[in-house]
């Protein structure tokens, strides 16, 4: 199998078997990996419960080191790291791993195969959390590639074009707007409107409704799509806490001082225990709880479509 063709320490634990050691800091010599092969893998499923810190650093050495012979099986593994540098938190080391990996993949599949633009796609995340100067532009060429390569109507061209319908909120939400509801659509029909990413895009949309200042029409969605969120994501996820944030403030503009004092009591408990007491978070929760801001939690967040501080 996988594990007997000589895959380096770390990549053994993303194929999910063999009985991988984090102690066997010692990689065996790589032998031929068929890249089809691990293209079927869900790595980020399999290496979710087995990949940290002190596995992720590893990893990638191996792979810089001993897959450089094998640029497509590099470029996956390049990639899978990457994500979990992202999911880690640790912003900076993913975006060179990530760079890394989409230039593999363009290299040796071509712009226009379905691994290279979902490396793109990838990418997006960490153009918005990390470099906000180019990241509209950067967006509208990935945007563009998707509309060439796989169609305007394909399901991964509307995740890119919600993707700048979220990072038009703030400075045009009309745009923004018009582009979330198509991308809803077109994700809510292929995937459900249930999915992570409906309900992702569904609440990028009421914040486009509320810069608008159609507060009651961003407070009717933000409430439908709260409750959805609690249901397929826990009310401790990072994304349900974010979209109750927006739900509160909401409220609040609307005169609706009970509900959102209600809602900000929630949240300063619920941010309490899973980010901790001392956390940045939790004292901006207190202070929103005593004082009501007057500036939308969707523009007071560290990084423009940043994710929550990682849970203690």
């Amino acid at each position: 199998d996988d594990c007997e063709r000589g895959l380096p320490w770390g990549v053994v634990a993303l194929l999910g078997g063999c009985g991988a050691d984090a102690r066997a800091t010692d990689s065996p010599r790589v032998a031929g990996v068929d890249p089809a092969t691990l293209a079927k893998v869900d790595f980020t499923a399999r290496g979710g419960a087995v990949m940290d810190h002190a596995m992720v650093d590893p990893s990638l050495k191996a792979a810089h080191t001993q897959l450089a012979g094998q640029p497509r099986v590099q470029a996956m593994i390049l990639q899978t790291l990457a994500n979990f540098y992202r999911v880690l938190h640790e912003f900076d080391k993913a975006a060179p791993v990530q760079q890394q990996a989409t230039a593999l993949f363009r290299k040796t599949l071509g712009v226009d195969d379905p691994q290279t633009l979902a490396s793109m796609r990838d990418g997006l995340k960490l153009v918005r959390l990390m470099h906000p100067a180019y990241g509209e532009a950067r967006i509208r060429q990935v945007l563009a590639l998707h509309q060439r390569y796989l169609g305007a109507d394909d399901v991964h061209t509307a995740m890119v074009r919600a993707s700048l319908g979220a990072w038009l909120v703030d400075s045009e939400p009309e745009q923004a707007e018009a582009l979330l509801r198509r991308a809803l659509a077109q994700v809510a029909r292929v995937q459900g409107a249930r999915s992570g990413d409906a309900i992702r895009i569904r609440g990028d949309l009421a914040r486009a409704l509320a810069q608008q200042g159609k507060l009651a029409a961003a407070a009717h969605l933000l409430h439908q799509t709260v409750e959805q969120s609690r249901q397929v994501n826990g009310v401790e996820d990072a994304n349900t806490l974010r979209l109750m944030h927006d739900l509160a403030w909401v409220e609040s503009n609307l005169g609706h001082s009970d509900k959102a004092h209600a809602l900000y009591q929630q949240l300063f408990r619920l941010d309490q225990r899973v980010f901790g007491a001392t956390s940045a978070h939790t004292r901006a929760a207190r202070q929103d709880l005593a004082t009501v801001p007057a500036t939308p939690p969707w523009q007071r967040r560290v990084s423009r479509g940043a994710a929550l501080p990682a849970p203690h």
